[in-house]
């Protein structure tokens, strides 16, 4: 895992960019990634009887709508995709994101099962954040951290290139495109 010191020297070398850098936002082994004002509500597509229920083999139905500067209140049982501000990219190294102790301790979480980052992924992070009692959600947080991974092996030996290459917003989930290769 890369230290603080490391982090910085990887963005001077550029193997490893973050758009709007901000030194303030490094920490001792991670950097604080900020949440934008664009919020997206997961709502089942699929039903039988009077069981609601997502389908991750049909695409997904979402409500979209924008964080205001008096926050946004989330509920439980719910799951909302927000995206990071920052642009995060890496050829030589894995990054992972994780949330914030600060933010857990709320009893929020940042992301479900999506925290590990493929080698050449250029992109927007798209957060799952979910709440275990209702939570006051204010734009531009820092709600998460991505750290840094080093590889064994030729890192160029086979870049990310998938379906979330280059998210520039709350990506939903497109596992309904996996059928396909089946």
């Amino acid at each position: 895992m890369l230290l603080a010191s490391e982090i910085k020297a990887a963005i001077a070398r550029g193997d490893i960019k973050i758009s709007d850098f901000r030194e303030s936002a490094l920490n001792p082994n991670s950097y604080n990634l900020r949440i934008g004002d664009v919020i997206k509500q997961v709502f089942p597509n699929a039903s039988e009887g009077s069981l609601e229920y997502i389908d991750p083999d049909k695409p997904m139905i979402c409500r979209t709508g924008t964080i205001s500067e008096k926050g946004v209140i989330l509920f439980p049982g719910y799951v909302y995709l927000v995206p990071t501000m920052e642009v995060v990219e890496t050829n030589k190294y894995v990054p992972m994101i994780t949330g914030r102790s600060s933010y857990g301790r709320l009893g929020m979480s940042a992301h479900r099962e999506a925290g590990f980052g493929d080698i050449g992924f250029s992109g927007r992070w798209t957060l799952q954040i979910d709440v275990v009692t209702p939570t006051l959600l204010k734009p531009y947080r820092e709600v998460c951290q991505v750290y840094f991974n080093e590889v064994v092996g030729d890192p160029d030996e086979m870049l990310y290139n998938g379906k979330y290459q280059h998210s520039d917003g709350a990506v939903e989930s497109m596992a309904w495109k996996d059928i396909a290769k089946l």
